[in-house]
């Protein structure tokens, strides 16, 4: 009977012990990063402004992942050429409102953008770009959870949080041109997109913002042939009204634009707008 007291005894020290280790267990799994949050979004896009209208700024966010939704109190930081860190661009004040997030732009404009533009941004922006500086999207004031970093222009700053994710800066942006992050061939966003080398991960390009909802806008292209200037653009649908490059001036509306095989128009006065190399297609 002793024998089979003592073990009785081991057994309860058996369940005690497998009950304490599943607590330990769940506990610690509560500690754990919660990557089911904004961590696998990367910036693919940023702008300092376009000619007549600096202060139509923004940037875009991408997660090459779903559940990256949990964006609120989300910190976009922004420093200057010397890595001081200026007043925040932005700070989200909610969540996405989907958790389908992979591949989805979240624009985060200034309300100048967003005149400018016509797409309504997923965040409002109240601070300003510099003309270099560092760029970064955050959580938490102490130890912050630093997601993403971009650096650019003759920025020199290299003691920040998160500024060693950026590397090399990337180029200065020439005024109506803006940075965007090199997707490769296939075009869609992948982990191995971000080297931390700014410099080898953007190259210069023209603005394409577009929102969470996918509000966009499209680039058009201008060929000169014979004299008479032609008006080409692809990857649109619908209607659109043609303007020029920052100036919410209409010069005509559009037909719906077939995708597949796009769509030019002859510009009937080819001389309105000289040394333009390409229009806003605007929803």
């Amino acid at each position: 009977m002793a024998h089979i007291g003592r073990r009785k005894i081991g057994l309860g020290r058996l369940i005690v012990a497998v009950r304490v280790g599943l607590i330990v267990c769940i506990v610690a799994a509560a500690y754990q990063p919660a990557h089911a949050s904004f961590h696998f979004g990367r910036i693919v896009e940023i702008c300092q402004g376009i000619p007549q209208h600096p202060t139509a700024q923004y940037i875009i966010i991408m997660p090459y992942s779903n559940s990256q939704h949990v964006f609120a109190n989300v910190q976009v930081s922004i420093y200057n050429a010397a890595g001081i860190r200026q007043t925040d661009f932005a700070t989200f004040v909610s969540n996405l409102p989907s958790t389908t997030t992979n591949q989805r732009s979240i624009l985060v404009a200034t309300a100048a953008a967003q005149t400018i533009f016509g797409i309504t941004p997923d965040q409002v922006a109240t601070g300003t770009l510099p003309a270099s500086g560092l760029v970064c999207f955050l959580k938490g004031a102490v130890s912050p959870t630093v997601a993403d970093c971009v650096s650019y222009g003759d920025y020199t700053g290299s003691t920040l949080a998160g500024g060693s994710q950026a590397g090399p800066p990337a180029a200065t942006m020439p005024s109506g041109l803006v940075l965007r992050r090199d997707l490769g061939a296939d075009g869609t966003l992948q982990a191995l997109d971000d080297t931390n080398n700014s410099a080898l991960d953007f190259r210069l390009s023209a603005p394409t913002p577009e929102n969470f909802a996918r509000t966009r806008i499209s680039e058009l292209t201008i060929t000169d042939i014979a004299g008479s200037v032609t008006l080409t653009w692809t990857n649109t649908a619908g209607s659109y009204t043609i303007h020029k490059m920052g100036d919410s001036t209409t010069i005509r509306d559009s037909l719906a634009v077939d995708t597949s095989i796009g769509t030019s128009w002859m510009d009937p006065t080819p001389d309105q707008f000289p040394g333009v190399t390409y229009y806003l297609v605007k929803p």
